[in-house]
């Protein structure tokens, strides 16, 4: 639970600054919501409210750097 916070910086970027990068990572942590959501009982509930607001943080960021027809800059990649 202390990497999410350790690699994803105060607005939502992946610490290593790629959009590649950023967005594997996102689709990760999609995957993980999904898995808390499906398991509820297995998965401490401040773990899934974790995952989850990072989530809109690195949406919001994603959103920031994705050229206007929303595709994926190509910069540090």
């Amino acid at each position: 639970m202390s990497e999410i916070p350790e690699q994803t910086l105060e607005d939502g970027a992946y610490f290593e600054l790629t959009p590649m990068y950023h967005s594997l990572i996102l689709v990760d942590m999609f995957d993980m919501c999904n898995l808390c959501r499906a398991y509820p009982k297995q998965v401490p509930i401040k773990l899934t409210h974790l995952i989850e607001g990072y989530i809109l943080k690195m949406l919001n960021f994603m959103q920031l750097i994705s050229h206007n027809d929303h595709g994926v800059s190509y910069f540090n990649d």
